[in-house]
C-alpha cells in the first residue's frame, strides 16, 4: 500500500466517519425531553375504546388492545401504538390509557420511510425521524413534536444526507 492510497482511505474514513456522526446526532438535536414535562401516571390502564368517534379504528382492534395494555407510557397516561402498513412503513395511533379514547398520529404511510418515534413517559416531547426516500438518494428528516393532550405541535428538522440510522 502507497502512502496515496493510505491518505485516500483515511480522508473516506473520515467523510463516512463525519456523516455517520451527523446522522446519530439527528437524535440528539432539537428540543430537550426535560422541557416538556408530564406527570407519571401510576393508574389502571383502560382498554381502547371502540364507541362513538373512535368506532372509526374499529379494525384495529387487535393491535389497539394489545398497546393500551403493554406500550411503554408517553407523555403521562398516553400509549403510542404502531403497525406496520409495508415494509418500512407505519401507522401510529395516540391512546388515552385514563380514558380509551385514540387519535390518529399525524405522520406515518409510505411517505414516512423507516419512521421511527422516541419518547418518555414523563415528558410530552415526542422525536420523529424518518427517511425522505428509498436508499440510493435518501435523506434523514424528522420533526420534535409536543403533545398538548390533543394534538402535537410540530417543529421540523433540517434534512441530512444519507438514511436516518435505525435505533433500536
Amino acid at each position: 500500500m502507497n502512502i496515496r492510497s493510505l491518505a485516500i482511505g483515511s480522508l473516506l474514513a473520515l467523510v463516512v466517519g463525519g456523516l455517520c456522526f451527523a446522522q446519530a446526532s439527528i437524535w440528539h438535536s432539537g428540543k430537550r425531553f426535560a422541557a416538556y414535562p408530564a406527570p407519571a401516571y401510576h393508574g389502571r390502564r383502560h382498554q381502547p375504546s371502540f364507541a362513538g368517534a373512535d368506532s372509526a379504528n374499529w379494525n384495529m382492534r387487535p393491535v389497539l388492545t394489545k398497546g393500551f395494555a403493554s406500550n411503554p407510557l408517553f407523555a403521562g397516561h398516553y400509549v403510542i401504538v404502531t403497525t406496520e402498513c409495508q415494509v418500512h412503513c407505519l401507522f401510529a395511533y395516540v391512546g388515552d390509557v385514563r380514558t380509551g379514547r385514540t387519535v390518529n398520529f399525524p405522520l406515518g404511510g409510505a411517505a414516512y420511510f423507516d419512521l421511527q418515534l422516541h419518547s418518555l413517559p414523563t415528558s410530552r416531547l415526542l422525536k420523529a425521524r424518518w427517511s425522505t426516500s428509498g436508499a440510493t438518494d435518501a435523506k434523514c428528516t424528522g420533526a420534535d413534536m409536543v403533545w398538548n393532550g390533543h394534538s402535537f405541535a410540530q417543529t421540523p428538522l433540517p434534512i441530512l444526507p444519507g438514511p436516518c440510522p435505525i435505533e433500536h
